[in-house]
């Protein structure tokens, strides 16, 4: 009988790789034990088979943002145990590898503010980069600005996020339209006349 040790030095030990390195890959999601997908670098193995995925990559972890829209009364708990990598779409096209580390402390932003800016009709949607936003005269030129409330910890969304949660609600309230649905006002973002 073999002594358990911890999967990172099996690891290590079985592909040309620091314990570093493979920490990162288990850490990764790209390690299987028995098949099985283990993402602890810790997990104490033993006479298990230990296979490195072949398309794993060796790269740090980035944070991600979970778009999950849901009705303006739902409950945020029930709502985040929806939230799992099993409820992933299907026609995610984000080429991102789930991990269960992604799933871990999510933090609900606030919903968006009532009264919110008319996206039914033809819209110019303008977004600015992330550090500087827009320029002056392109701000002073717009009808509207719209902003989208955030909840502590998150101080900030990139521009493409910010860009999806608009382009959402600018569906969603086409569609409502389109089913003669009058507009859900508190579920969309705030849109401030210029």
């Amino acid at each position: 009988m073999t002594t358990p040790v911890r999967l990172a030095k099996r690891l290590a030990e079985t592909v040309p790789c620091s314990r570093r390195e493979a920490e990162l890959y288990i850490a990764g999601g790209w390690v299987t034990v028995d098949g099985q997908v283990v993402e602890e670098p810790q997990f104490m193995v033993a006479e298990q088979k230990v296979e490195l995925l072949p398309n794993a990559k060796l790269v740090p972890i980035n944070p991600v943002t979970i778009l999950f829209h849901q009705p303006p009364d739902a409950d945020m708990d029930a709502v985040q145990r929806l939230i799992r990598p099993d409820t992933q779409s299907a026609d995610d096209r984000s080429g991102i590898h789930v991990i269960k580390q992604h799933f871990a402390r999510l933090k609900p932003c606030l919903p968006l503010e009532p009264q919110a800016g008319d996206l039914r009709g033809p819209v110019a949607l303008l977004v600015g980069g992330e550090a500087h936003g827009l320029p002056e005269p392109v701000l002073r030129s717009a009808d509207a600005a719209i902003r989208i409330p955030l909840a502590r910890p998150v101080e900030s969304l990139n521009a493409a996020v910010a860009a999806s949660v608009v382009l959402y609600e600018a569906a969603r309230q086409r569609s409502a339209q389109a089913a003669g649905e009058p507009p859900i006002r508190n579920a969309s973002p705030t849109g401030t006349p210029r």
